[in-house]
C-alpha cells in the first residue's frame, strides 16, 4: 500500500489590521429602561412577599404549599 504524503502546514499570521481595538459607544441606560427595570423588580418582590405570607397558614390551598416549603 502506498504511503500518503505529509503536507507542510502553513504558518498562520494574524492580520494586524483586524486586531486593532474598536471603541464601543455605549452610554448610560435610558430613563424609561431604569424605571421599568426597578418597577418590575418591586412588583416581583411584592408578589413573593404576598404569596409567602399567604402560604404560611394551615388552611392554605395546595398550589401555594410549595411556597411555604421554601422557608
Amino acid at each position: 500500500m502506498p504511503k500518503s504524503k505529509v503536507r507542510k502546514k502553513n504558518d498562520f499570521t494574524i492580520n494586524p489590521v483586524s486586531r486593532t481595538p474598536v471603541k464601543v459607544k455605549a452610554g448610560p441606560s435610558s430613563v424609561w429602561f431604569v424605571v421599568l427595570f426597578v418597577g418590575l423588580m418591586l412588583i416581583g418582590l411584592v408578589w413573593l412577599l404576598v404569596f409567602q405570607l399567604a402560604a404560611s397558614g394551615y388552611d392554605t390551598p395546595e398550589p401555594l404549599m410549595w411556597m411555604a416549603d421554601l422557608g
